[in-house]
């Protein structure tokens, strides 16, 4: 197969998030000289802290939120008032945004951010871990 080259899965090694990681990683590395460790823990808290602003601001909205939840009619229409659905969800967004309530998406939004965040970071610390780096890995010979 032409996908595989010494064991390993020539995609697999052309995947640019994972690939810069581990670049930046191996950078810092070589430029401060820092075990391994110190590099994987003070890039992680380099991580957190540039996520840091993004929970503010949802946590900001989401108390905008819970502060206008009270004053929106329901998002069903209520048995026998005669309203379809898509009425009801027509009156309820035109009274969301009479109000100025943020979005109700921003209950996603720190998660669609931090989630893959997560998986980059976790993916090219296991493939440095299992692959190119015999130092980084813990199990000695």
């Amino acid at each position: 197969m032409e996908g595989v080259v010494n064991g390993s899965n020539v995609f697999e090694e052309s995947v640019l998030p994972v690939g810069a990681v581990i670049s930046l990683l191996e950078s810092c590395h070589d430029i401060t000289g820092l075990p391994w460790w110190i590099i994987v823990a003070s890039s992680t808290l380099t991580m957190r802290m540039t996520l840091f602003p993004l929970l503010v601001l949802q946590m900001h909205k989401i108390k905008q939120i819970s502060v206008c939840f009270p004053k929106l009619p329901p998002l069903l229409p209520p048995p026998l008032s005669g309203r379809s659905y898509m009425e009801q969800i027509i009156f309820f967004r035109r009274e969301r945004r009479a109000i100025c309530c943020p979005s109700f998406s921003w209950f996603l939004a720190y998660l669609s951010v931090q989630f893959p965040c997560f998986l980059l970071w976790m993916t090219s610390i296991r493939r440095m871990s299992l692959n190119d780096h015999p130092e980084f890995n813990c199990v000695r010979e």
